[in-house]
């Protein structure tokens, strides 16, 4: 599949950033993650957390859809709500059905131990982008070493960025409808407020109902408020001196690996561990336009092979 081409099915946010210098860099750090992802779920050796990539995928998307959102509303005073979804169903549900109906034929022949009537049924809430939540309500063990797996189990973190790009647009508009002067101060706020709600669920729930935790939008849209806050605090992040933006950047990046090193499926996850990769990915963002052009950093980000791996996470 092309839209979803990563073992764990997240859609990378499908918008470029055609201005500032980020785009590069973001590519590059898509790869890491697409490269992690594949490494952990083909069971190689040194990164049993590599299925952390996917918490760096949704700080990514809250960034860079926030930051176009924010674009698009400051430059018309409002955000065009059919287009923007029609541009994300014209991108995402034709790979994503393609994708599903081709699972669903090989899988009958190749998952002989899975039922068919879960196997059509999961298919079914993927392609009506909820199936995370059957697979909470199911208690379905995402790291699960016995027994067949729902071969649509990676499309769950694919329906977290659907329900965000359904709800998260009609929030800003509503703020913006509402605070027109004080917009930017109250989505702000709106983001703390939902990170700190969804972080205290998912850091309880962890303990208690794992799954549910796992793959919950509510116990998920921390990691995309996130990227979300970079966006909308951009501003501030820009006055930062430059030493201290590039020392985030390479501590990111080192959070990053740690944690895919570090963290493995006996660890309860997400909790308070998913804060390693997803505050790791937002030190990344903020800090790497920082560091010199010709430096390590942006020129490993930047590097041919690692755009072409970052351009095929999303086919644009």
């Amino acid at each position: 599949m092309t839209a979803v081409a990563y073992a764990d099915g997240c859609a990378i946010d499908p918008v470029r950033v055609r201005q500032g210098a980020f785009q590069p860099e973001i590519q590059g750090l898509r790869a890491i993650s697409v490269l992690a992802v594949i490494w952990a779920h083909a069971g190689l050796p040194g990164l049993p957390g590599g299925f952390t990539g996917v918490d760096v995928f949704f700080v990514i998307s809250g960034f860079l859809i926030t930051r176009l959102l924010l674009k698009e509303m400051e430059a018309t005073g409002r955000i065009d709500l059919l287009g923007f979804w029609t541009r994300r169903v014209r991108r995402l549900l034709p790979n994503a059905y393609a994708t599903l109906i081709g699972t669903l034929l090989l899988a009958l022949f190749l998952f002989p131990g899975y039922s068919p009537g879960h196997l059509v049924r999961d298919v079914i809430f993927a392609a009506l982008e909820i199936a995370n939540f059957r697979f909470a309500a199911r208690a379905v063990d995402y790291f699960q070493s016995e027994g067949a797996a729902s071969p649509a189990l990676h499309f769950w973190s694919l329906n977290v960025e659907e329900q965000f790009y359904l709800f998260w647009p009609l929030l800003l508009t509503g703020i913006g409808l509402l605070w027109r002067e004080h917009r930017r101060r109250l989505i702000i706020l709106a983001l703390v407020l939902i990170w700190c709600a969804s972080f205290s669920a998912s850091a309880v729930i962890t303990f208690t109902e794992q799954p549910i935790a796992y793959f919950s939008t509510g116990t998920r849209c921390w990691q995309l408020a996130t990227g979300a806050l970079l966006a909308a605090g951009w501003r501030s992040i820009e006055q930062l001196p430059q030493l201290l933006r590039v020392i985030m950047a390479w501590g990111g990046l080192s959070a990053i690996l740690f944690g895919m090193a570090a963290i493995d499926d006996r660890a309860l996850y997400p909790g308070f561990l998913a804060l390693l990769p997803a505050l790791g990915a937002a030190a990344l963002i903020a800090g790497f336009d920082a560091a010199k052009p010709e430096g390590l950093l942006r020129q490993g980000l930047s590097s041919r092979l690692m755009q072409w791996i970052g351009e095929r996470s999303y086919r644009f």
